[in-house]
């Protein structure tokens, strides 16, 4: 999902995923009662001196998550917890987001992705699931008819 032009300005302004970038962070937590963290070469240090409320933590839902996932979180029917990815454009950076309530209220932590896709040699995954990968990336979706060859 792409994050809506409202929501970049209120980043770019409040300027925690900036500063949290620069700084090489893997992770940026946004806790209600504690000021905003960030995971910086494995230490959760913090990087804004303004501690988050339940009124930030709202606002915060509403510029990372679209109606669906809203309604999802807030659906008492439904599991505590949403994840998924988010893109900031001006930023040219994506974020896996996990959403989730604890004891003492919403907690969201970005995931800084790389922004290329890691060879299956980097990531030390053998040859061979590449070559699985690639033949199931030919075969065609649930419920499609696959091509005969003329």
């Amino acid at each position: 999902m792409i994050v809506e032009p409202e929501a970049e300005v209120f980043f770019e302004k409040w300027g925690v995923l900036h500063k949290a970038l620069a700084s090489g962070a893997s992770d940026v937590h946004f806790c209600e009662r504690t000021v905003p963290m960030a995971r910086i070469r494995g230490e959760v240090v913090p990087i804004d001196g303004v501690e988050l409320g339940t009124e930030h933590m709202q606002h915060l839902l509403k510029f990372l998550t679209d109606r669906s996932l809203s309604a999802k979180f807030y659906d008492p029917d439904h599991i505590d917890d949403i994840d998924f990815t988010v893109e900031f454009p001006s930023l040219k950076r994506r974020f896996r987001v996990n959403i989730f309530r604890q004891n003492d209220g919403t907690s969201i932590v970005m995931r800084v992705l790389n922004q290329q896709a890691q060879s299956f040699n980097t990531l030390g995954i053998p040859e061979a699931f590449g070559k699985v990968a690639e033949a199931a990336a030919k075969l065609p979706a649930d419920g499609e008819k696959k091509e005969e060859p003329k």
